[in-house]
């Protein structure tokens, strides 16, 4: 009886050790310079507003068009575009067809293709295609973006973020 209460006791300390070990911070936690025993209270504002400041400030932007269009970057902006959607009316008996999304980043202009799949006839004489696609582009502050072919109604979203 006394071996098993001995092992009880080592198998019970041991498991105390991973618990502590594994859960205990290495750093140090700090107050702000209160007296000890002082509480802390949040007089204004409640609730205390918290932003995580790794990120940066976001600002949802959103533009819906038809046919060629062109985009201006605010000039203290960066643009992020991260869903692209598009529905396209072209002949039957045409190649399929694709749009592009043109950016300049760093002073380089970059094409980014989108290929609309067909969805039906429209008419007697026209095709309806589309698509919808997430995506990660960047333009630059200053610069247009520019959007195509003239066949297509278009929408892009994502955000702009101070540069």
């Amino acid at each position: 009886m006394s071996r098993i209460r001995t092992l009880l006791i080592l198998t019970a300390a041991v498991v105390l050790a991973v618990v502590f070990g594994t859960t205990a911070s290495s750093r140090r936690a700090v107050a702000q310079n209160a007296a000890p025993g002082t509480p802390v209270s949040i007089v204004s504002p409640v609730p205390l507003p918290v932003r995580d400041v790794r990120t940066e400030v976001r600002t949802p932007f959103q533009k819906t068009g038809f046919g060629a269009g062109a985009i201006n970057v605010d000039p203290d902006q960066r643009l992020t575009i991260e869903f692209v959607s598009a529905f396209c009316d072209w002949q039957r008996n045409s190649p399929d067809i694709a749009y592009t999304v043109t950016t300049t980043v760093g002073g380089t202009h970059a094409n980014h293709y989108f290929f609309a799949r067909l969805m039906g006839p429209e008419t007697a004489t026209l095709y309806r295609f589309g698509n919808t696609d997430m995506a990660r582009i960047y333009a630059d502050p200053g610069t247009v973006v520019n959007v195509g072919p003239s066949v297509c109604g278009w929408t892009l979203s994502g955000y702009t973020a101070p540069r």
